[in-house]
């Protein structure tokens, strides 16, 4: 009768892994497994090395399996597909319905998504990364692509609050014609847009079912950017208060 499990030979020492002791072991007792088959197998001889070779591949097929453990027993989180719509008014924070709410309403989408630095579930340091876009009437049309560091505080079950500061790119195209002198006339130009710099700064709070690791996680969050240099004459910085509606859905490995 054949043994259910493994059997291998290093040197002349036999060795026997039944196959119930394979099934119990979790990843610490897999990474003890593999540095005992390591250590013994560098005491060898060269020729005896050759001769058990098997142990190479036994070798891999250890290591293989501690790693698929640790990923079932540790999952990395998915990233998420971060979308919000957003309402943007150039004013100072305070302004507005509420402190936080511009009218008339000019409005904007932005998408993206964010990366752990640590696996606290209870407090998250992550950065972001995000492209908008947004129309401000008479004023311009504006395309941000940004980038903020953040830290996320678990309040209560599924209740989080978060705070993030940031800068970025932001390119904007002027809502009226542009026109430049030449020899005493006036010609119209492409509207190519004006680079332009941003730095931001943000709050949140968001809601996420605590039962469920792959659920959306919905937020309202109020952020002030400032865009520069905006006219360099006479408004060097212009001020924008912006209010968020959003989700976040885990989607990337």
């Amino acid at each position: 009768m054949e043994p259910d499990g493994i059997v291998f030979t290093i040197g002349n020492k036999g060795h026997f892994l039944s196959a119930g002791l394979l099934s119990t072991f979790g990843y610490k007792q897999m990474q003890f497994l593999c540095m005992f088959v390591c250590i013994q197998y560098s005491t060898l001889k060269p020729e005896v090395m050759i001769k058990n070779s098997f142990v190479w591949l036994l070798l891999c097929m250890l290591m293989g399996t501690a790693l698929a453990v640790s990923g079932q027993q540790n999952p990395s989180p998915k990233k998420p597909l971060i979308v919000s719509i957003f309402n943007l008014g150039t004013q100072l924070p305070g302004s507005g319905v509420l402190g936080v709410f511009s009218i008339p309403i000019h409005p904007g989408l932005s998408v993206g998504t964010e990366f752990l630095y640590n696996s606290n579930p209870k407090n998250q340091f992550f950065q972001t990364a995000k492209i908008g876009v947004f129309y401000h009437q008479y004023v311009q049309t504006g395309v941000q692509l940004y980038s903020e560091a953040g830290f996320r505080h678990k309040i209560w079950r599924g209740a989080a609050a978060e705070i993030r500061l940031g800068a970025g790119y932001l390119h904007a195209f002027t809502a009226t014609e542009v026109f430049k002198l030449k020899e005493g006339v006036y010609e119209k130009r492409a509207n190519l847009g004006r680079p332009q710099f941003m730095v931001s700064g943000a709050l949140g709070l968001s809601y996420k079912l605590p039962s469920n690791p792959d659920a959306p996680r919905f937020f309202l969050e109020y952020q002030f950017f400032g865009q520069m240099p905006f006219v360099k004459s006479y408004v060097p910085l212009a001020p924008n208060s912006v209010l968020h509606v959003g989700a976040a859905v885990p989607m990337f490995k």
